[in-house]
């Protein structure tokens, strides 16, 4: 995930002396830990702004937009779905219960190793 896609930026609105500006965004919010809640998002957002304006950068406008909505409650990330909301073809000749079972198996054998390799 990049913060362009976090944001629901469409590059196409994004102008070319403003790409540097959103090449700054995009490295803050990584460095700040790819942040994904509100308030998070606010510091970042205000972070890359400050950043541009102290490097003499035009960012997209989109990016102060997007921190005032989020600051007023007005716009939020979408939540990634979670891999049972997902579309699932229905193999003929499969039992309904196979996909739980196999998920719930994935799970346990993941769990598994990962306490392994956690130790004691």
């Amino acid at each position: 995930m990049s913060l362009q896609r976090l944001l629901e930026l469409d590059g196409k609105y994004i102008a070319e002396h403003q790409q540097r500006g959103l090449g700054i965004a995009e490295l803050t919010w990584v460095k700040l830990g790819s942040p994904t809640e509100r308030k998070g998002l606010i510091a970042c957002l205000e972070n890359a702004i400050v950043r541009c304006i102290d490097a003499g950068v035009e960012y997209p406008p989109i990016l102060l937009r997007r921190k005032k909505e989020l600051e007023r409650g007005e716009w939020a990330p979408r939540p990634k779905p979670s891999p049972a909301a997902l579309p699932r073809a229905d193999i003929p000749g499969l039992p309904p219960d196979w996909y739980r079972e196999a998920a719930e198996q994935s799970k346990r054998d993941y769990e598994e190793r990962f306490n392994k390799r956690k130790g004691p």
